[in-house]
């Protein structure tokens, strides 16, 4: 399941206290692995889910507690919330600029209780708020949780709470920055990552330094993917002690002639207690894509060959992952068992 924790969560409201943010650079000691081999090869049989038809313009799809959470591009709603039998419980999230509509939602994976309901966490990236919004609900009213802007963190892309008052993320900003938050403290470390030379992105510094996450509350630890680098690296939720992994023998070089339509490595990633699942595009691969299944140690386990993804999730009860197809001409949705 994707980024799924569960914590304790009691609302405390200190209207009088204005945060000071002070930003502190935190640097990771770093060892590069190169990985090649994976002890487990197969080439994954799709099946169809038929009652995934209707959501043709989902782009995105997470496992969460017992339901599937599906991103739509709609005029309407961006969240569509499915059963385990994929069907369609309701869709929320209403898209607009209103109260209780929403501009660029992201479902972070993470879950917490209040008053024994279970909420998820969803970052409103268009308001550098965090809310928590109960699914099971007919009502989606969203509780709110964080307000990042108030505190003077801008230009948030994702966010995780790695405890009470504590979050690790990345913000959108020139150069794309990690960072560890203590809303208490109101301290802000911006976490430097000694492997990746700043240099690499000099062509198109935006977009080449964009990344995708995955945190496992278990594991105390975060996964971060680069879009256009076949790069992950694994660090400890207080941005320390990274390790990183090189998917390629070769790193690619970019220019300004190439930099600006570079190559997508990592599509979509997600994690579990034991498990980091990447969804890669095999540089060398034309008609399908890879999945690939790492340890929290950096230790490669699984490459499964798959049909070309938008992006996936993961069912380790039923050992499944759960695909939504490129080109959705033979349907939407697809399940795909595996063994490890």
């Amino acid at each position: 399941m994707k980024n799924k924790f569960l914590i304790s969560h009691a609302c405390k409201l200190h209207a009088w206290v204005v945060p000071i943010v002070i930003f502190v650079l935190c640097s990771c000691s770093n060892d590069v692995n190169i990985i090649s081999d994976f002890p487990i090869n197969q080439k994954l049989k799709g099946h169809h889910i038929k009652a995934l038809d209707s959501l043709y313009n989902a782009y995105s799809i997470m496992k969460l507690d017992d339901k599937y959470i599906l991103t739509l591009k709609s005029k309407d709603n961006f969240l569509c919330v499915c059963d385990k039998d994929f069907h369609v419980m309701k869709k929320c999230l209403k898209r607009g600029h209103g109260s209780r509509e929403w501009i660029a939602p992201l479902v972070t994976g993470q879950c917490t209780y209040i008053k024994g309901e279970i909420y998820a966490y969803v970052l409103e990236r268009g308001a550098n708020k965090l809310f928590a919004v109960n699914f099971n609900s007919r009502s989606d009213d969203p509780i709110e949780i964080e307000n990042f802007s108030k505190e003077r963190l801008y230009g948030i892309n994702y966010v995780y709470r790695t405890e009470e008052k504590k979050y690790i993320g990345s913000k959108l900003v020139e150069l794309a920055e990690l960072f560890t938050y203590d809303a208490k403290s109101g301290i802000s470390h911006l976490i430097q990552l000694p492997s990746m030379d700043p240099s690499l992105f000099s062509a198109n510094k935006f977009e080449l330094s964009q990344t995708i996450a995955s945190y496992s509350h278990a594991q105390r630890k975060l996964a971060v993917a680069y879009f256009s680098f076949p790069i992950i690296h694994i660090l400890n939720d207080n941005g320390e002690n990274s390790i990183t992994l090189q998917l390629e023998k070769n790193m690619p070089e970019y220019t300004r002639k190439n930099a600006f339509s570079p190559h997508s490595y990592v599509v979509d990633i997600c994690s579990t207690k034991d498990y980091i699942y990447i969804l890669y595009n095999n540089p060398s691969l034309k008609q399908r894509m890879n999945i690939l299944v790492i340890r929290w140690s950096g230790t490669a386990v699984a490459r499964y060959d798959v049909p070309r993804l938008t992006c996936f999730t993961v069912d380790e009860d039923n050992q499944r992952f759960i695909g939504i197809l490129e080109d959705d001409t033979n349907g939407v949705g697809f399940e795909f068992k595996y063994k490890l």
